[in-house]
Parts: structure tokens; sequence; C-alpha cells
């Protein structure tokens, strides 16, 4: 799915988007060998996918995202089964 279809199927069930995070990021393209950063890099890398991970432009390059949600009412639940 894409990051637009996921936010579309949770928003059209009722529920409130808090946040969308890549949780992979765009490490699969930047960091082949990310096992052989050193200690600094860890941090640089860490600090470079905190400041990318919500970026909207970016969701769709990551392998795993992840949702907050706020619960809501769903209303298209006949859709669903």
């Amino acid at each position: 799915s894409t990051p637009a279809e996921m936010e579309e199927l949770v928003t059209g069930c009722g529920f409130h988007i808090e946040k969308h995070v890549a949780l992979d990021g765009v490490s699969l393209f930047l960091y082949q060998n990310a096992g052989v950063l050193d200690e600094a890099g860890s941090i640089r890398w860490r600090e470079f996918h905190k400041k990318t991970c919500e970026e909207p432009s970016l969701l769709g390059y990551s392998y795993h995202n992840l949702l907050l949600c706020r619960r809501g009412v769903c209303d298209h639940i006949e859709s669903l089964i």
C-alpha cells in the first residue's frame, strides 16, 4: 500500500491520524552497510532519521510505516467485511 492509501483506509474508518512515521526511512538507499558505521556515524544517522522520518515526500521509500491514530466511529464497516 502507498502512504496515501494507508491514510485513506484509517481515516475512512473514523480514525484520526496523529503521526505517520517511516520506520526504515531511506536507509536502504543511503546506507547499504549501516552495520559498519562507527559510533559517531551511528549517532549522525539516527539524527538524520529523526529529522526525516515524518517527511511526507519520503514515507513511500520506507518498507515499514507506522500510523499513530485516535479511534473514532467507523462509517465504512460494511465495505471492510
